[in-house]
């Protein structure tokens, strides 16, 4: 069921509708829904996190900038990954005029790495079917999967307000819920 406040569970045409109307609380869900995605293909380009926070602004700079001009709005995330593509081999070209480490490397291409293009696309899907479980799931598999280190389940337990015992019966029912998401989303391998 999609909510009247613009979240990163809505559908990508959805948000970027809402955003192209002049909805900044559809923007924040936007960006918040694929900041993982456009920081994933810049720090999988070796750009030092010194530089990795410029290109991230210059990407979502840039998508502000020409939302307007995406033809298929429910083709936003392709969109972003090619904008953000772009972005990181600009990046290289730059950082090829001078003295630097890449200076005999190759700038990578998604039609030479179609494994990293459609590994960073599968993270992505991954990310939304996080996004549309309940949010105790959410938060559940956040602590249990992705904080480092992992919490420990008496620690999940206090953060939640659940007894320890309840902690792996509920992560099960979690998990399945996310296959079944993943699933409809076609990554049910």
């Amino acid at each position: 069921m999609l909510t009247k406040t613009p979240n990163p569970s809505w559908p990508d045409g959805r948000l970027v509708e809402a955003c192209l109307q002049g909805n900044t609380q559809a923007w924040d869900a936007l960006v918040d829904k694929f900041r993982k995605l456009v920081f994933a293909i810049i720090l999988d380009f070796g750009i030092p996190q010194d530089d990795a926070a410029d290109v991230f602004q210059s990407v979502w700079f840039d998508a502000c900038k020409s939302l307007s001009t995406l033809r298929k709005q429910e083709a936003f995330k392709a969109w972003l990954t090619s904008l953000t593509l772009n972005r990181c081999r600009q990046w290289l070209r730059n950082r090829q005029r001078g003295p630097s480490w890449v200076e005999s490397e190759e700038i990578p291409d998604e039609e030479v790495f179609p494994d990293f293009v459609e590994e960073l696309e599968n993270q992505q899907l991954i990310r939304e079917a996080i996004f549309e479980l309940p949010e105790r799931c959410q938060e559940m598999i956040q602590l249990l999967f992705f904080d480092i280190p992992p919490k420990p389940y008496n620690e999940v337990a206090e953060i939640l307000g659940l007894a320890t015992g309840s902690i792996g019966f509920i992560r099960g029912r979690c998990l399945q819920k996310l296959r079944k998401a993943l699933g409809e989303k076609g990554l049910d391998r």
